[in-house]
């Protein structure tokens, strides 16, 4: 079983339709959290789909709502990607090969203590940049990440702060022991639909989250 979970807001209403259309076939069924919607787009009217109308108290943790809930393939996505005809086929293989966290994006950091969680890493393992080669990262982007729930349940009522879905994931695999792998991929194996406005660009609490990843990053 492939699920899908994402969360959305309604400036990017247009962008998630073309984000799920993307993903629709290669998957079972996809949770969306529509936060301050105030309605559900007929778009996403679909046997498949299963939207939440939320008040945005979660932020983006909201698109692992679900996880916890169902044994599958997990695959955690944003509203500001196309994805590829093969990529749940992909992760999926990646998952196989690693029984760990697959990510296309993420963070490495070796000088510890973090003085900085935004600023201080030594790889910067970018979606939309091209590796030929896979890397264990610290921190994963869990907007283009997967895994099996049978060995990662993600519970997002351990996220206490909203917009950090990315550390608090981290967070709950090292305390579980469970690796985030990097993926290889080419710069352009997503598209990326250019919002006005990125949680990276408006989320300025660096010395919040640097707090937490050294918590868990020792």
């Amino acid at each position: 079983m492939i699920t899908v979970g994402i969360a959305s807001v309604p400036a990017r209403a247009h962008m998630l339709i073309k984000t799920i259309e993307s993903l629709l076939p290669q998957c079972d069924r996809i949770f969306i959290a529509l936060n301050s919607y105030s309605e559900i787009p007929n778009e996403l009217i679909n046997p498949k789909i299963h939207c939440d109308l939320l008040d945005n108290t979660l932020g983006d943790s909201a698109k692992i709502l679900h996880a916890r809930d169902h044994d599958c393939y997990f695959f955690s996505v944003d509203d500001d990607l196309v994805y590829p005809k093969n990529y749940c086929e992909y992760m999926i293989s990646k998952i196989e090969q690693y029984g760990c966290i697959v990510t296309l994006h993420g963070r490495k950091f070796n000088n510890r203590p973090l003085k900085s969680c935004r600023r201080g890493f030594s790889l910067n393992y970018h979606c939309l940049h091209s590796y030929n080669y896979d890397a264990e990262l610290d921190i994963g982007g869990s907007g283009v990440m997967a895994y099996h729930t049978s060995f990662f349940k993600p519970d997002v009522n351990e996220h206490k702060v909203k917009n950090m879905c990315d550390i608090w994931i981290a967070k709950q695999a090292h305390k579980r022991g469970v690796k985030i792998m990097g993926v290889a991929h080419i710069g352009t194996y997503l598209k990326y639909l250019n919002p006005q406005e990125t949680i990276w660009q408006t989320c300025k609490i660096d010395g919040y989250m640097t707090q937490i990843a050294n918590s868990f990053l020792k």
